[in-house]
This record gives structure tokens, C-alpha cells and sequence, in this order.
């Protein structure tokens, strides 16, 4: 019996993994069913059990893709994500299906905050709200972000669970209400003013050049199809632009101090006579590096600036380098030691139009977006080097976790890549256009400019942990014993 129960909850978990793929929603909500379905023991420890296997089988093919750093590095980051899954000994299910899937909600809450928050500031991947963008959910995270996103998750899955396992239809029933009034009630944001913003994809070569010429090559090709782009605007075969976004790592170096790099910029810039985002590292005084987003002006040089705040753990940094340093090689990693920035990535164009931007893995990180919203950030940049990972499922998770942004905050998306996917992206969360992996093109769009504000820019998402951390808090009390009474686990669902 128990094999039976860990070979559901395997199943369980590959579907949660292949749920994260684009128009394949649905498989979350299966896979909620099944982990709930495989939970038939009395034994605290089995349930435990069947949550660490609903884990490792959903995380391990979710983060296949860094395999190509190592086998080592993945089996680390598996592991990471999959303890706390450890918390759903919190769990505890009650006669009432409607309460038990409050509890089982508030669990896989605070499972995903832990993983979210810790170690290094978390690794929200793999978030049950990321699976949703093109499903009927979407409405929740307009107004409680991922937390209410994936607790509806939770709660329609176990509802599934109910009404196929017990012939128990009333959950079924209210959360079918929850979703067709939330899919009614907030609508579409409406739009102040356009944009037309271009992205630009150089590619990066892969003919095994040593990191120099590898960062000059990549350089070199952001520079041709900057040019390009110009170019086919004088010759009509492409419209006008008033923005253009480069990748993170365009510039693999620092254009203030190097002379030929800087001319080399200024000169595409004054070309195309609008503003370019620069993605580079640049260095200030003996501080080291800073992984940048430099906004770069027509005839006037680098203005503004953004420092990626949140850097990659052992990609861009070494946590604890005195423990964990010694492993680095181990896990074949090299990181680059950036520092982190101090301010948000609030940019101004013009006296009209405010934009705020990201840096690569910055996006899958909920609080970074609210605060730009909240400085007024009009349309949302994106710069990104996945150059690692072409190929594998990373890239296009990552879009994923962007069309999840724009359709929670109701923001535009540019999002440009060395490699691909860069794409523009609706505030719908719609791709208008996108590219194709390893090649050199660029994409142009016009993104809307908004100033309105969702419940969750307003509000964050602190009210729904809160209640979500109730109702764990409760139910771990009564199931303490607690309040003069002892719980029984012979429920309706065990």
C-alpha cells in the first residue's frame, strides 16, 4: 500500500514539473490531486514521506537545465527546493473538505515562502502560481500576487480530489463561484500613452573563445544589430523607435573606463538617436564589480544607473565564502563576485514616461516589481543573459515567471536576452513578439504605459500570509492538543 502511495505521489510530482510548460495549467491542479489522494496514511511521517517524493520528482526534471553546470550543482539546488516540503507536517486534514483545503493551501503558502526566502534570500522557482498564466486563475494574482495564486492552486486541486475520489461535489461547487467572480470582477487596467521600444538580441558565439574574445564577440554583435536596427529604420524597412533595451552582459565589461567600448556605444546611440539601456559590469573605485543596467543618452553619454540588487548566489557571488568557498570548484562553478546594489531600477526617459527594470533572475522575486510600481514605473524592463542555458527548459520558464509579472501588476514587458527568448509581452501576459534561440535579431513593439495600481501593489502580500499563517497556526494547535481537546486523525480523507 505504501508503494502504491509514493508511486502516485511520483506521478503527482511529474505532472506538477510539466505543469510550468506554456498552456499545460492544468496539470498543476491533476497534480494537487494526486498528492492529496496519495496522502491516505494516519502516519504524520508518511505524509511527510509522500510530500519530500511530491518534491524531488517535481523539482528534479523542473531544474534539469543546470545539468550543464553539473550534476553536482543540480542534485544541491534539488535538494534545496525540496526541503521545505518538510513543513507539510504542518498539515493536517479535517472532516470538512472546505477546511482541509484551507489548511492544505496554507501549508504549500508558507512551503513556497520558506523556499522563496531561504537560504541566500531563497530561489523562487518552481512557484505553483508561475504554472497558472495561461489558465483561468489569473485573476488571483492581480489581487494577492503568487500567495493567492497558488493557494487557489491548492484549493481547486483539492476540490478536483473531492468530487472524483468522495463524489463530494460542494467544494467543486464554491470555488468555481471564487473563480468565475474573480475572473469578472477585475478587468483590464486601461492605458495613458504608448511606446515603441525595441530589444536587442546579439547571440553569443560558440565556437570555444577564450573569455576575452568571447565577451568582445558578444559585444561586437550587440553593436552590428544596434546598427542594423538603425539602418533599417532610415531605410523604411523598419518603424521608428523611441527606446532600445540591451541584454544583461551585452557590454561583458565596463564602458565608463574603457574608451574604445564607450565611443563604440555613444556612436550606435547617436546613430539611432534615442536612448539605450546598456547591460554591462562596471566598477566604482575598488568596490569591484556591479552587474548594471547603465541608460545611455544620444550625444550626452551614460546617465542613469541600476545595480542588480539581488545577485545569483554561487553564480554571482559565494554566500559565506569562508564555509562554502572550498565547494565552489566542486560544483563547477565560477562565480564573478558582483556586489549587490543599493537602489531600486527606477529610470526616467522623460518627463512622461517613468520605467522601471530587472535584471535576469531579479524577475521571479515579487517584492523587486512592487517597488517599481510603487515609484511610478510605467512599463517594465527585463534584461537577461541565459547564454548558459540555451537549449534547455530555463529560458522559457523564465518568460513564464514574466508574463506571470505583467499579468499580476498590469505592466508591459520588454524583455531582452543575448540569447533568447527575449519577447514584449502584454500586460494581458500575451507574447506580441519573440525570438528564436541563438541568433541575432531584434524585436520591435509598442508598449502601453500605465499608472494604475493592482491590490497587490497596494497591499503586498503580506495580508494573505498572514491568513494563510493563521490558519496553519490554528490548525497546528487544535492538532497539538491543545485548548483542552486531543485530535483525531480518522478523518474523511485519510
Amino acid at each position: 500500500m505504501r508503494t502504491k502511495h509514493l508511486l502516485l505521489t511520483a506521478a503527482a510530482g511529474l505532472l506538477a514539473a510539466f505543469s510550468f510548460r506554456p498552456h499545460l495549467w492544468f496539470l498543476a491542479l491533476l497534480a494537487i490531486s494526486l498528492f492529496i489522494a496519495s496522502l491516505r496514511q494516519d502516519s504524520r511521517k508518511w505524509r511527510v514521506i509522500s510530500a519530500m517524493t511530491f518534491a524531488v520528482f517535481m523539482y528534479g526534471p523542473l531544474l534539469s537545465w543546470l545539468s550543464v553546470v553539473g550534476m553536482n550543482a543540480t542534485v544541491f539546488l534539488v535538494v534545496v527546493c525540496a526541503l521545505p516540503w518538510l513543513l507539510f507536517v504542518l498539515y493536517q486534514p479535517n472532516d470538512s473538505f472546505v477546511i482541509s483545503a484551507l489548511r492544505a493551501s496554507g501549508v504549500v503558502v508558507l512551503i513556497e515562502w520558506v523556499h522563496s526566502s531561504v537560504p541566500w534570500g531563497g530561489f523562487p522557482w518552481g512557484l505553483f502560481a508561475y504554472s497558472q498564466v495561461d489558465g483561468p486563475l489569473m485573476w488571483a494574482a492581480r489581487l494577492g500576487g503568487q500567495v493567492a495564486t497558488t493557494a487557489m492552486v491548492v484549493a481547486c486541486g483539492f476540490a478536483l480530489y473531492a468530487a472524483v475520489v468522495h463524489r463530494a461535489f460542494a467544494l467543486l461547487t464554491l470555488t468555481a463561484i471564487v473563480v468565475l467572480v474573480g475572473n469578472l470582477t477585475l478587468h483590464s487596467t486601461s492605458t495613458t500613452d504608448t511606446i515603441r521600444v525595441a530589444v536587442i538580441q546579439g547571440n553569443v558565439p560558440r565556437l570555444g573563445l577564450n573569455p576575452v574574445a568571447q565577451a568582445d564577440r558578444v559585444f561586437a554583435n550587440h553593436i552590428a544589430q544596434t546598427h542594423k536596427l538603425a539602418v533599417d529604420i532610415k531605410n523604411g524597412k523598419a518603424s521608428p523607435v523611441d527606446f532600445v533595451v540591451w541584454p544583461e552582459d551585452a557590454a561583458d565589461g565596463d564602458p565608463i573606463a574603457h574608451r574604445a567600448m564607450f565611443d563604440e556605444i555613444q556612436q550606435v546611440v547617436d546613430e539611432l538617436n534615442v536612448p539605450i539601456l546598456i547591460g554591462a559590469a562596471v566598477s566604482d573605485a575598488d568596490l569591484g564589480p556591479y552587474n548594471s543596467g547603465i541608460l545611455w543618452l544620444p550625444h550626452e553619454g551614460p546617465s542613469q544607473r541600476y545595480e542588480k540588487s539581488h545577485l545569483v548566489p554561487f553564480g554571482e557571488y559565494i554566500p559565506n565564502q569562508n564555509i562554502l568557498l572550498r565547494f565552489a570548484d566542486r560544483f563547477g562553478i565560477t562565480p564573478n563576485h558582483y556586489i549587490a546594489g543599493k537602489r531600486t531600477g527606477i529610470m526616467t526617459l522623460n518627463t512622461s514616461t517613468v520605467f522601471g527594470d530587472v535584471i535576469c533572475f531579479e524577475i521571479a522575486y515579487d517584492n523587486h516589481l512592487r517597488q517599481l510600481i510603487d515609484h511610478g514605473a510605467s512599463f517594465i524592463t527585463v534584461q537577461s543573459n541565459n547564454a548558459t542555458y540555451a537549449h534547455t527548459d530555463q529560458p522559457m520558464q523564465q518568460l513564464q515567471i514574466t508574463r506571470f509579472r505583467a499579468i499580476e501588476h498590469q505592466r508591459d514587458f520588454a524583455v531582452a536576452t543575448t540569447t533568447g527568448f527575449s519577447a514584449m509581452v502584454r500586460a494581458d501576459g500575451n507574447v506580441v513578439a519573440q525570438s528564436k534561440e541563438m541568433s541575432a535579431t531584434y524585436l520591435i513593439a509598442t508598449l502601453s504605459k500605465r499608472n494604475d495600481r493592482q491590490p497587490i501593489d497596494r497591499w503586498g502580500s503580506a495580508p494573505w500570509l498572514a491568513l494563510f499563517g493563521l490558519i496553519v497556526g490554528s490548525s497546528f494547535i487544535r492538532q497539538r492538543g491543545w485548548r483542552g481537546t486531543s485530535f483525531t486523525s480518522t478523518t474523511a480523507i485519510t
